[in-house]
């Protein structure tokens, strides 16, 4: 992501995640994306600028995980599996069919679903800052039901919208992530809603 002045000092956070470069590419001018690879989570300990290079490095700690997890079904690979699974097919059921990890490692089945759905930087951040597997587990399942519950309100608003509507050949209509209402011929659209 592009950011114009960047202070370093003030804008890194102080938990991350060490990567590493998987490929680079040139898009246009001076322009590369970079594809990466997460290794660690880390804990930044402290930053120093080179001068010489115009470069900032950081010394880092590895993030040890508190795996200890009670002998509970809630938090098993194959819960996680299935609460994803739900979750997905509210998004694309066509994902969730297709988004599969292959590992018996609870940390690493719930870090795959984690970077790969749509929960905002600031929860994400949060899950990196988390140390407990617990407690991260708790919190993937905590948003999840909040999402779930986006979801089926978004939907009913979608459903309320559509039956409004009066449709006519000219009006084509598509559902699905939020509402769009596509006009053909400026045509008029009627629905049931009234300004005030």
């Amino acid at each position: 992501q592009k950011k114009e002045n960047i202070n370093v000092l003030e804008d890194l956070v102080q938990y991350g995640i060490l990567a590493k470069i998987v490929s680079i590419t040139k898009i246009e001018n001076k322009t590369y994306k970079a594809t990466l690879e997460g290794v660690q989570r880390i804990k930044v300990k402290d930053i120093y600028y080179e001068k010489e290079k115009n470069v900032y490095y950081a010394k880092v700690s590895k993030m040890r995980t508190k795996k200890a997890l009670p002998d509970d079904e809630f938090f098993s690979k194959e819960s996680i599996v299935k609460k994803a699974k739900e979750y997905l097919q509210n998004i694309d059921a066509e994902l969730s069919n297709k988004l599969e990890i292959d590992s018996d490692d609870v940390e690493k089945v719930l870090d795959f679903y984690i970077q790969r759905f749509p929960f905002s930087s600031k929860e994400k951040q949060k899950f990196i800052e988390m140390a407990d597997l617990k407690t991260r587990i708790t919190y993937f399942y905590e948003l999840i039901d909040k999402d779930k519950g986006k979801i089926k309100i978004d939907r009913e608003i979608e459903t309320k919208v559509l039956k409004s509507i009066k449709v006519s050949p000219s009006v084509n209509v598509k559902v699905g992530g939020g509402l769009s209402i596509y006009l053909n011929n400026s045509r008029r659209l009627e629905t049931g809603f009234k300004k005030k």
